[in-house]
């Protein structure tokens, strides 16, 4: 459910991408022409990032790991590209959070994914466009 905090919370992330060629921190709305580059080195069109930690923004430390476990396991099996990510919170108040940066996986098909792993929202975005959008479910 979208609330001003929660969207708020959400801006105020940093959402790193680990690469073979670097790491990018990702900010809702701020185009990087690095992590763009790349993207288009990859042959990628669009991306999003996900992750099946604290579902409904509700902290669960003793669950994360089985959770991120299984979505990679879906993300593996839908043949999907991705690199590691960590979302990660500026103001300290929340964990870091790991996911992954799926490439060229399409918006609707990772909201559906997120949704199955109960969360609010999902980070995506396209080569060329203003940043990463948070798309909320």
């Amino acid at each position: 459910m979208k609330t001003p905090a929660l969207d708020a919370a959400f801006r105020a992330t940093s959402y790193r991408v680990d690469t073979a060629t670097g790491m990018f921190d990702l900010r809702i709305g701020v185009f990087d022409l690095a992590f763009d580059n790349f993207l288009r080195w990859q042959g990628v069109s669009r991306w999003g990032i996900v992750t099946a930690c604290n579902p409904a923004g509700i902290p669960t430390p003793n669950q994360n790991a089985e959770r991120q476990s299984a979505l990679l396991t879906r993300i593996t099996a839908l043949g999907w590209r991705y690199c590691p990510a960590v979302n990660h919170a500026h103001s300290g108040g929340w964990p870091d959070e790991p996911g992954f940066c799926v490439l060229d996986a399409d918006e609707a098909a990772l909201c559906i994914l997120a949704a199955d792993f109960g969360q609010l929202a999902v980070v995506c975005g396209e080569v060329g466009k203003s940043g990463g959008r948070l798309v909320w479910l």
